[in-house]
């Protein structure tokens, strides 16, 4: 690069910089707590640390697959006239028609939480909360990818110091 050509970028990069400086404080704007495109939230629900390679087959399916796993969760459409109550059909016809699914987890169970309705999956011995949340997660994000769950507000998976097991309330 030319010694000229340097010089101009340095002194356009100065002015640039200037610029910035003397332009008003833009407020930022709250992100969403939204993960990608998808209206369910799980922010604080794992906990900390990664997954074990037993989730990478069954996220990457959620995405590109969606129907193919709710087919083999043998889950039909979302029913229900709220989001919440959409999300607990969703997961309730995976536990009545999907044996792994049956042994993984109890039916749902509704109650409030802070005076707000939640629902929450109570998962059998061999399951960890933290696991269990992951595979409600995902197949919740593969109905929502498939268009069988459409949620209108969204919900989000209660953090996992405030609950024991994977528990969903609507936003």
């Amino acid at each position: 690069m030319k010694h000229s050509t340097l010089k101009k970028k340095i002194r356009q990069t100065i002015i640039d910089l200037i610029r910035e400086q003397n332009e008003p404080n833009k407020p930022e704007e709250a992100k969403p707590e939204k993960e990608g495109g998808s209206k369910i939230i799980t922010k604080g629900a794992y906990g900390g640390g990664r997954f074990s390679q037993m989730f990478s087959a069954t996220e990457s399916r959620a995405s590109k697959d969606p129907r193919g796993l709710l087919d083999d969760l043998g889950i039909k459409n979302a029913s229900g006239g709220d989001d919440l109550s959409k999300a607990e059909s969703i997961i309730s016809q995976a536990i009545e028609a999907n044996e792994l699914m049956e042994r993984a987890f109890s039916e749902p169970s509704t109650s409030k939480i802070d005076g707000v309705e939640a629902v929450s999956f109570q998962p059998s011995g061999d399951l960890t909360s933290r696991d269990a949340t992951k595979y409600i997660y995902l197949t919740l994000l593969a109905a929502e990818n498939a268009g069988m769950l459409s949620l209108k507000e969204g919900i989000k998976f209660l953090p996992r110091q405030k609950v024991s097991v994977p528990t969903i309330v609507s936003l």
